[in-house]
């Protein structure tokens, strides 16, 4: 039981032991009209404390849904962007896909590689802004839900880079580059699964009723 409601129920009960209080004493003697007034009086206080206790438990409860699901929908949002992963990882494909190629890699790649990097890490601080935000409003257990927590979507950021880049070297060196290949699906594929499984678990959240 709420607090709240514990206090709608013992302003009931006291209600309920003062009205006999008060109003013994209007018709144990003669009938006073003031005592009755100030009687009636004292049982519409103790009512509209109790009235009041509900109406703010009410309050507080629809407070709290409706500050969740804001929050939760700001995370999903900013979990949208986190797809520019995919885009970052793309980009340093085109540049090995030059290299191998046997040309070399035009600043115009280059700076395409940095910029998504950069978009990237700037969509990472903001989710996690907003991970922080939400987070005070999930139980353990809907947070055990998400996979794809800030550290999780970081960790990935920095597992396949390097390794990208070290496969395509050694693809250039040896003439075979079904590695890199292999790679570069197994991160795309990754990131994908990472990202799906995160929304769909903020889609969840949003239809759950508290």
């Amino acid at each position: 039981m709420k607090r709240a409601d514990i206090v709608a129920s013992i302003a009931v009960v006291v209600g309920s032991f003062v009205t006999g209080v008060v109003w013994a004493p209007a018709f144990s003697g003669a009938p006073n009209i003031k005592d009755m007034l100030e009687a009636t009086s004292y049982i519409a206080t103790i009512l509209a404390c109790g009235v009041a206790a509900t109406a703010l438990s009410s309050w507080k409860k629809q407070f709290r849904y409706t500050e969740r699901f804001s929050r939760i929908s700001k995370l999903k949002d900013a979990a949208t962007d986190l797809h520019l992963y995919r885009g970052y990882l793309q980009a340093i494909g085109r540049a090995c896909d030059f290299m191998f190629d046997g040309e070399s890699v035009p600043p115009e790649a280059k700076d395409e590689i940095t910029q998504r990097r950069d978009r990237l890490l700037e969509a990472f601080s903001n989710y996690r802004k907003a991970w922080t935000s939400a987070v005070a409003f999930l139980n353990k257990s809907e947070e055990a839900r998400i996979k794809g927590t800030p550290d999780a979507f970081i960790s990935l950021y920095l597992k396949y880079p390097d390794d990208i880049y070290e496969a395509c070297q050694s693809g250039l060196n040896s003439g075979d580059n079904r590695e890199y290949i292999s790679l570069m699906r197994t991160a795309i594929s990754e990131a994908k699964d990472l990202y799906a499984h995160t929304v769909s678990s903020f889609d969840s959240l949003l239809a759950d009723k508290i």
